[in-house]
C-alpha cells in the first residue's frame, strides 16, 4: 500500500517531469518536448503548433501531386474500370497526361523514349500508391476503379489534400523509392521541417542549414543501424538523404519549395526557399510564451 509520504513523492516527481517537458529546448527551436511530441502528430493533434489551412480553388491548382491525384481519379471515374497493362501498370497515354502535371524528373527528361511508362516516373507511381493506401481506388481482374470513398472525395480538394498529407506523413515509406536503409530520416519529424521552413524559408537558405537543424533535433537518425556493410551510409550520405527526401522529392511534389542549384567546383550545393503557396497552406505558431507566428 502506498502511504501518504510516497504519494507526495510520486506527485512531486510527476510535477517535475511535467515542468521539464514544458520547458523550451534549444535543439527544438525553442519548442518544448511536449510541443515537439504534438509536432510529430501535427495532422491529428489539435495542440500542434502547426496548422493546415483551407486554400482557394486557385491555390489548390498549384499543388502538383494533388493535381496528379485528382486527374487519376477523374480518369478512373470516366473509364469506370480502367484496363491496366499486362504487368498491371497504367496505360502509357494516361501516364504521360499525369506526368506533365508534376515536376520534371531527370531520368525522363534526359531519355530519348517517346513513351513514358508508369515505372519510369516516381510521381505518377506515388499518386497511384496514395490512392491505394487511402482506399480511393481498387483493383480487380487487372482493372482499376474508384471506390465509393473515392467517388465521395473526387471533388473535395481540402479532404483529398489532407489525405495525401496523412499518407505521406504516417503511412507511406519514404525509403520506398531510394536506396537509403533508414526510412525514418525526413519522415520522422516532418512537421518540424515544416516549422523550420515557416520560420526561415522567406530567404534562400543552403540545404545544410536545414539539415543541421533537423539532425540537431533528431541526432539518433545520424546513426546507421544497417548491419550489412554493403549498404551502410556515412553521415554525409544520411544528411543528403534528408535533403533529397524532403526538398528534392516530397515538398517539391507538393509545390511548397523552390530549389536553386549553386555552381560549385567541388560538390553540388542547393538553396531552398519556400513558395508563396507554403504560407497560404501552413501556419506555424511560435513556442509557448512567444505570442506570434514563427
Amino acid at each position: 500500500m502506498i502511504n501518504q509520504e510516497n504519494e507526495w513523492i510520486i506527485s512531486h516527481i510527476d510535477t517535475l517531469i511535467d515542468k521539464v517537458n514544458n520547458l523550451p529546448h534549444e535543439d527544438f527551436e525553442g519548442y518544448s518536448p511536449y510541443e515537439m511530441g504534438s509536432l510529430l502528430n501535427f495532422l491529428n493533434d489539435p495542440r500542434s503548433p502547426l496548422k493546415i489551412n483551407v486554400l482557394s480553388d486557385k491555390a489548390y491548382k498549384e499543388i502538383p501531386l494533388l493535381n496528379q491525384t485528382c486527374l487519376l481519379m477523374s480518369i478512373l471515374e470516366e473509364q469506370e474500370n480502367l484496363l491496366l497493362t499486362k504487368v498491371g501498370n497504367l496505360p502509357p497515354k494516361w501516364v504521360k497526361a499525369l506526368y506533365v502535371l508534376g515536376p520534371p524528373e531527370l531520368a525522363i527528361e534526359m531519355s530519348s523514349k517517346n513513351v513514358i511508362k508508369e515505372q519510369d516516373t516516381i510521381a505518377v507511381q506515388l499518386a497511384r500508391i496514395i490512392l491505394k493506401i487511402y482506399r480511393l481506388c481498387k483493383q480487380r481482374h487487372n482493372k482499376l476503379s474508384l471506390t465509393h470513398h473515392g467517388k465521395k472525395l473526387l471533388n473535395n480538394k481540402p479532404a483529398l489534400l489532407h489525405g495525401i498529407l496523412h499518407v505521406l506523413t504516417y503511412q507511406f515509406n519514404w525509403g520506398y523509392f531510394d536506396g537509403y536503409g533508414n526510412f525514418e530520416i525526413g519522415q520522422l519529424g516532418f512537421g518540424f521541417t515544416l516549422v523550420l521552413l515557416a520560420k526561415y524559408g522567406d530567404k534562400p537558405q543552403p540545404a545544410e542549414f536545414y539539415t543541421d537543424k533537423y539532425f540537431k533535433a533528431f541526432p539518433q537518425l545520424l546513426i546507421d543501424n544497417n548491419n550489412n556493410s554493403q549498404f551502410r551510409h556515412n553521415k554525409k550520405s544520411l544528411k543528403y538523404c534528408y535533403y533529397f527526401r524532403n526538398f528534392d522529392r516530397y515538398l517539391s511534389y507538393l509545390g511548397l519549395v523552390n530549389i536553386t542549384k549553386v555552381p560549385s567546383t567541388l560538390e553540388e550545393k542547393y538553396l531552398i526557399q519556400k513558395t508563396p503557396l507554403f504560407d497560404q497552406l501552413i501556419t506555424a505558431v511560435a513556442p509557448q510564451g512567444i505570442d506570434d507566428k514563427v
